[in-house]
């Protein structure tokens, strides 16, 4: 009996390993999705917060009043100086859900607010920013 050298790969072999690859694949675009929703998140809180915080400081240095608006339907929010009328306007990614416990929020001169919870949130996570009666931010995840 004649020996047979086998030298390739069967087809159910090579269907097997790509099957295998595209699994692989799959789950790895899937973390790499959510992993980049979780930064964009992170990103949109920092932002908002950072923003907040700038309302106020230009309150104070420049004595106007400056309103910062939520469009919570829109993704996004205004800050607009109430003497000049002068906005900036942010928005958020899609998948970032924004909601406020207020519509607006007054910075007066002397640095004072409403206390006000901002909530941001994605089908994964949602993190808080607490702002109390100075100011003052606190970022809760």
């Amino acid at each position: 009996m004649k020996e047979i050298n086998e030298k390739g790969v069967s087809l159910i072999e090579m269907l097997t390993v790509l099957f295998i690859i595209g699994i692989l694949l799959g789950m790895g675009v899937f973390s790499m999705q959510k992993y980049q929703r979780g930064r964009s998140l992170e990103r949109a809180v920092n932002q908002v917060s950072s923003d907040l915080q700038w309302a106020q400081s230009r309150a104070m240095n420049t004595g106007a009043i400056h309103k910062v608006t939520f469009y919570e339907t829109e993704k996004r929010y205004e800050i607009l100086n109430k003497e000049t009328n002068s906005k900036v306007e942010r928005s958020l990614p899609n998948y970032v859900t924004l909601t406020s416990t207020l519509d607006s929020l007054l910075f007066l001169p002397k640095g004072k607010v409403e206390e006000a919870t901002v909530t941001l949130s994605t089908s994964q996570a949602s993190s808080e920013i607490i702002l109390n009666s100075l100011g003052e931010t606190r970022i809760i995840h």
